[in-house]
């Protein structure tokens, strides 16, 4: 599900956009490893999701058929 935030404050924007020192190479390489990770842990939550509503529709064509 989608949920709309609020725009930024004009200091939460500045902070948002404010330079940063460069990250190590290793501290890159965990940050990508963890969003790969989550990407992967969140298609399989969707797929499972997918999977659920494909049951149900199932069961609900089942009983419209006996009806």
């Amino acid at each position: 599900m989608y949920f709309l935030r609020p725009p930024l404050t004009e200091a939460a924007h500045c902070y948002k956009n404010k330079p940063r020192a460069k990250l190590s190479h290793e501290a890159e390489k965990t940050i990508k490893k963890d969003l790969s990770e989550s990407r992967e842990s969140f298609s399989a939550i969707f797929v499972l999701g997918q999977v659920h509503l494909r049951q149900s529709d199932l069961k609900t064509a089942k009983m419209a058929e006996k009806i």
